[in-house]
């Protein structure tokens, strides 16, 4: 059971932090203590007040994402906790799953996530912690 303060001194980076499951994210870990690192593709979607830093990138940008890693770590540091919770579908049936559809979700889904993840979680085991959460609300 999560309970008041349980994150305390805990950096906390949220990507999708912007939607409606990444926002009660952002809230019921600020409201237990995390300083929360609000990601999301655009600055518009970063307006919650419990967002202490934000940066805005697009997974499906390579260029975009290794400079939010960069200004990340310089602005923020190494990250307690990162919660990779950003992605969609737009197939919201087999028959328009085509294959550039298909192509596109993974680069998003797979590809996006985890090339945004994998510096991380390198800087987070150089410092020895950290945890990793991934939720798929696709």
């Amino acid at each position: 059971m999560v309970s008041q303060g349980d994150f305390e001194g805990k950096t906390i980076v949220v990507t999708g932090a912007g939607g409606g499951l990444g926002s009660a994210i952002v809230a019921l870990m600020a409201e237990r203590g995390g300083r929360i690192v609000g990601c999301d593709q655009s600055a518009e979607a970063l307006t919650s007040p419990y967002i202490a830093s934000c940066h805005v990138f697009n997974l499906l940008d390579r260029t975009s994402i290794e400079a939010a890693i960069s200004s990340l770590l310089d602005k923020d540091g190494v990250p307690d906790i990162l919660v990779n919770n950003a992605g969609w579908t737009r197939a919201e049936t087999l028959k328009a799953l085509t294959p550039d559809r298909m192509e596109q979700e993974l680069d998003l889904n797979l590809a996006g996530v985890m090339s945004f993840a994998d510096p991380l979680v390198k800087a987070m085991a150089a410092r020895g912690s950290g945890s990793v959460v991934f939720i798929s609300s696709v």
